[in-house]
């Protein structure tokens, strides 16, 4: 006989992404757009490739953290900026992600807060 566990706040925070899969946004380090399919970078090196809209992932991530739509193809979680200059962000593990002149002001918001 199943018995239904307690869920962890764990367990709790993570989302579902599509299928079976779910993901804690704490850990997400960035989205990678690919037309109708969207990469899912996680902090510990890990990435994944699911069958749903880089808008869509946003869409479900925006509650849970800081979220920056930097241009057509990449979504960063601002926790993990390490710096930034004029046209692109440098994340903690070192690569670089440029953003486009219609993102700039959402970006340049995102640093001043």
């Amino acid at each position: 006989m199943k018995t239904n566990s307690p869920k962890t706040s764990s367990q709790s925070q993570d989302i579902s992404i599509g299928g079976r899969k779910t993901v804690s946004p704490k850990q997400v380090l960035m989205l990678v757009a690919d037309i109708n399919y969207t990469t899912i970078h996680l902090f510990n090196g890990e990435h994944f490739i699911i069958a749903t809209t880089i808008k869509k992932v946003q869409k479900s991530l925006d509650s849970h953290g800081k979220f920056v739509r930097t241009n057509k193809k990449f979504v960063v979680n601002w926790d993990y900026v390490r710096s930034h200059c004029a046209k692109q962000l440098t994340l903690q593990n070192n690569q670089i992600i440029p953003f486009s002149r219609r993102q700039g002001k959402l970006v340049m918001e995102k640093m001043t807060k």
